[in-house]
This record gives C-alpha cells, structure tokens and sequence, in this order.
C-alpha cells in the first residue's frame, strides 16, 4: 500500500517513513499543504498520514481540496495533531479527517488505525464496486423494460382505441404498466371496451395483458359473446398466473343501433354514468369476482344492461385514479372525482377537467399505482366511422347484401332438395358415405374451383362442444375484400348455422318466439335439445371468387337433419308480421 505522509517537521517524517516501509509499505512525502496536494496527484496513494499544523496551507485546508479530488474513490486521512483536547479532536473529523494520531505517536497505535483503516477502505471500494454493478443492472434493466414497452404497444392493438367517441389516458406507475385498455368491434358493429388491473405493476403486471389482449381481439372480432370472451380470458389467467396474482376487470358493450349498454365488472370500481341533464351520474358497481381467481364453470357471466341515450357519457377507470395521492399522502378518492363530473357545465370538457383536477390535486408527486381513465361517449354517428378510403369502390364492386342474401337462400334451398329423399330421411353413420357422395356430386356440377375455399364439418359432439361462427368468422376476417361486408356476413352465416342447427338438427319450434316468455322457453329447449344431442352433422363451405369488377361469396350450409320442403308455400312477407318463417321470401 502507498503512503502519502505531510508533514513540515522532517524527524516526523523520517520516524513515520522508517515504520511504515518497515511494515512494506510504499512512502511518498510533502513538507506542507501545497505540497500534499501536488504529491497526491503525482503519486496517487492508498492513504494520508497529515500534520493539521503546516506553512502555505493548512492540513485541513489540503484536506477538503484532496477529498474534493478523490471522487468515489475514498482515501483515508488520519491527522497528526498535538491537540489533546476533545473539541480539538472533534474538529479534526469534522474538517474531513477518518482519523487522528496525538504526538507523541505510538507505533503500536498507528499500526492499529492503519489496518482499520484499511477495513474500512476495502470496505468502501466493495460497495463502490457493487454501486457500479448495480447502476449497470439498473441501466440494462431500464432498456429491456423500454425495450419490453415498445414490443407490448406494438403486440396490443390500439386502432379501435382512436375511435371518435373514444378518449383515454393512460399513466404507469413504472415504464411499464399493469393497466390494459382494450377497444374492438364486433362483426354487428357493436362496440366492445376492456379496461382492465393487474396485481401489482412493472413487468410482471403488463406480462399479463398479453394473456388477455389475443383473446379479446379475437374473439370480438370473430362476434363471440361477451360471456364466451370472459370465460376464456379468465381460464387462460387462472393457468398461466402465479398464486395471488389476477385481474380486475370491467368489460362494457355499446350498441349504437339499439342504444343500449351491456356491462360486466368483476373488481374494478363503479363505472360512471354521465347524462347531460343536471343529474348526479349514476354508478355502475361490481358484481362479480376478478378474472383467473375462481374457475371457467364458477365465473359468473350474467351482465347488467341500461339504456343509453346520445350525448351520455361513460367513465371507466382503475383504482389508481382515486387512489392517486398528494405530497401529503391524502387520495383523490372518488368524492372528488363524481364532484368534477357533477360541476362540468361543458360535456365536451369533462375528460380534461378530470386529468386536470387530477394532476392539480397530486402536485406533481409520482404515482404510486398505474392509472387508466376510458370515457365513452354513446353517439351512434360516432361509432365505426372511421374506414378505409378503398371501402366505397370495393362495396360497390362487391355482392350487396340484399343479393348475397338471396344467392345464400337459393344454395339452402338447393341443398335442402338433394339431400333429402323424403321428409323422414336422417342421415346416420351408414348413410355418411352416401351423403358425402352426393356432396361431391354437387360440387362437381358447381364447376370451376373459386380462387378461395373453406370448408367446416362438426359432428354431434363437435356442436355440443364449440360454437361453428367465431371460428368461421375469423378465418373470413382473413380476407381483405370481406373486410367492408364483415357485418353483412356475419348476419348471413349466423342465421344460416343458427337455422341449420336448431331447426335442420335440433327440430325446435320457431312459433314459441311469438311471446318474450317463449323467447325463454325456446332458448331453454335449445340448450337441452343441444345437450342431448347424439347424431347428426353439419357441414360448412364457402368460397370466394374475384374479379375486376368485384367478386362473390359462396355459403353452403348443409346439416344431416330431415330437412324441409322448399317448393312449398310461405306466406308473403306483408301477410307475416311474426318473428319466424321469413327466412327464404327475405
């Protein structure tokens, strides 16, 4: 170890010198404080043995302008002092000193403080050295979680999140956030929004909106129902979570055509419901548990539903808005957040008088939370309006609904004659061969492939199991040219699959319809006619063909049922008011 000993009496030096190279040490001298300072930028030693008492300058004064130099790197400094006195020796360390040695000094003490002081060295430059391994996985970790950030916006979609009727604010407790804000829409043109709060934040919380994002996009996408949505969300959760760990969640439907709200909360606070007539707006609480907690049969999927006028507003958010806090720890809470919606006299300003209020009310203290605000606004001119610019040329060029619709209708009826040989035909598994036979057959007759082909078959098992229309309805939304006709379709496909299957299989009884409680009982025989049901198939096939001017689409939707007798009068659509048998004259 070097030395570095100042001191403007040479015995001292000399004595001082001879112990420390005695013990193996390197010695550098100075004869006053000038000289300390220049010989420990020469030098560079480990320690300082300083005299207080020097000509030019100071020991203290040489000191505070060495440590000054030192930066992270510590070098001890012990003073040689002849003061005895306590308030001399506290001065000592108060000027910057680690140490002090009275004269006349003694060998045996100095050796003492030196290993001390060399503890207290090597101790300082292990914490220095894990300070710098520290900063360097801080620093990696920063970017991987930047990194992790700009990967999960560009995995979750957020196109439908710029919808006109839509405003949203996001706020991250850390870079990354356990908040989810979905938007999607459905082929019907009803607008699906998820706000959703993982446990905790960071990376472990926006790992989780991952499991939920796919699903929710998809499955609106293909027109799931919100139950079917929810019940896959939260299996998926409940497998891939940790213990303890899971997700609030409030999903909400605005269907802009019947002005109506469908909402399901499991854990997040009250929705708000904002109406521009003076009333305090109303709240919309949770009913249910948070997703991946309980099981897929256990969760409850049964939903609220209130009438929507246009101009009313709806409030979603999570608990990090009104648990947001001042430099006094006080929360914003939800009594001041319902008193800025209750005072807005501009509706068009109230997402903005709420952030503002917000950050006025926090100061500027950091949040300790992720914070998400949704505000839907229930205007039904709003909704789904912002589309491609090729959609005009392409709805032109493309089958309207009202042909689709009767092409459809005359494949059913096509189908319906072939394949059966008498009202008492059933087709069962020594029949299948004969059935697919045909269906070859007819394909061969319908001549030149299409460019585009799809084909689904379920058999009585497959049906109890799975709902055909998500999954055709996602392979459909594939195609570019549909994009435009995605609600049209979708109408077409499930009718025709929801015929197939509850009349050509499950043999129910349209007339019950007539009355809200055969509404009822008609969906309750369907769930036990479904649940028992044992033979039959159903089969599915479209096609697209294109050309310069457009194109078709094909739907074929066959079912091993008894079938029905297409030549067979139906009444006029003027002398049938009801809400069955029109299929064919529609």
């Amino acid at each position: 170890m070097k030395f570095l000993i100042a001191d403007d009496n040479a015995t001292n030096r000399l004595v001082l010198a001879a112990m420390l190279q005695k013990n193996g040490h390197e010695v550098a001298q100075a004869e006053d404080g000038k000289g300390a300072i220049e010989a420990f930028t020469r030098e560079q030693p480990d320690m300082i043995i300083m005299d207080v008492m020097m000509p030019v300058m100071s020991g203290y004064e040489a000191t505070e302008r060495i440590k000054a130099q030192c930066g992270d790197r510590f070098v001890p400094v012990i003073f040689l002092t002849a003061v005895t006195d306590e308030q001399g020796l506290a001065e000592c360390i108060q000027q910057g000193g680690d140490d002090f040695l009275t004269k006349p000094f003694s060998a045996t003490i100095l050796k003492a403080k030196i290993k001390a002081m060399s503890r207290i060295r090597d101790l300082h430059a292990t914490v220095q050295e894990q300070n710098r391994e520290l900063n360097a996985y801080r620093c990696r970790m920063t970017h991987e979680q930047e990194v992790a950030r700009t990967l999960l916006n560009r995995a979750i979609q957020t196109a439908d999140l710029d919808q006109p009727n839509l405003l949203y604010y996001r706020a991250a407790a850390e870079i990354l956030s356990g908040d989810v804000l979905l938007a999607a829409s459905t082929p019907t043109r009803t607008q699906r929004l998820m706000i959703g709060d993982f446990t905790g934040h960071g990376l472990a919380a926006a790992v989780g909106a991952l499991l939920v994002t796919d699903t929710f996009y998809a499955m609106t996408t293909e027109g799931a129902p919100m139950g079917d949505v929810l019940k896959v969300m939260n299996g998926k959760l409940r497998r891939a979570l940790p213990l303890g760990m899971f997700c609030c969640a409030c999903v909400v439907e605005f269907d802009p055509a019947a002005g109506r709200l469908t909402v399901w909360n499991g854990g997040m606070p009250d929705i708000l419901v904002y109406r521009p007539n003076g009333y305090l707006p109303a709240h919309l609480p949770s009913r249910h548990v948070p997703l991946g907690i309980i099981s897929e049969e256990s969760l409850e999927t049964e939903v609220e539903t209130i009438q929507v006028a246009d101009g009313d507003r709806i409030y979603l958010y999570s608990d990090g808005l009104t648990e947001a806090a001042d430099a006094a720890d006080e929360m914003f809470g939800i009594e001041r957040l319902v008193a800025c919606v209750s005072r807005n006299q501009d509706p068009e300003r109230l997402f903005g008088e709420i952030l503002q209020s917000l950050h006025a009310f926090c100061a500027g203290a950091p949040p300790h939370d992720d914070i998400a605000l949704f505000e839907l606004t229930c205007d039904s001119s709003l909704v789904n309006v912002e589309r491609d610019a090729s959609c005009v040329t392409r709805e032109a060029s493309l089958a309207s609904i009202e042909s689709l619709a009767s092409r459809v209708c005359c494949d059913r009826r096509s189908h319906a004659i072939d394949a059966t040989d008498s009202p008492s035909h059933q087709l069962n598994d020594a029949s299948r061969a004969t059935f697919d036979e045909r269906r070859e057959t007819r394909d061969e007759r319908r001549g030149e492939a299409a460019p585009w082909q799809l084909s689904l078959e379920l058999d009585a098992e497959g049906l109890r199991l799975s709902d055909p229309l998500p999954v055709l309805m996602q392979a459909l939304a594939e195609i570019p040219q549909l994009t435009p006709h995605k609600e049209s379709v979708h109408m077409v496909m499930a009718e025709l699959v929801g015929n197939a299957v509850d009349h050509g299989l499950l043999g129910l009884n349209s007339s019950l319809k007539s009355t809200p409680e055969g509404f009822t009982e008609y969906y309750q025989q369907r769930a036990q006619a479904l649940a028992g049901l044992t033979e039959g198939r159903l089969l599915i096939r479209c096609s697209l063909a294109t050309h310069d001017s457009g194109g078709t689409l094909m739907i074929r939707v066959e079912d091993s049922g008894p079938g029905f007798d297409a030549r067979r009068g139906v009444p006029e659509l003027n002398h049938n008011a009801g809400y069955s048998g029109r299929g064919i004259p529609l």
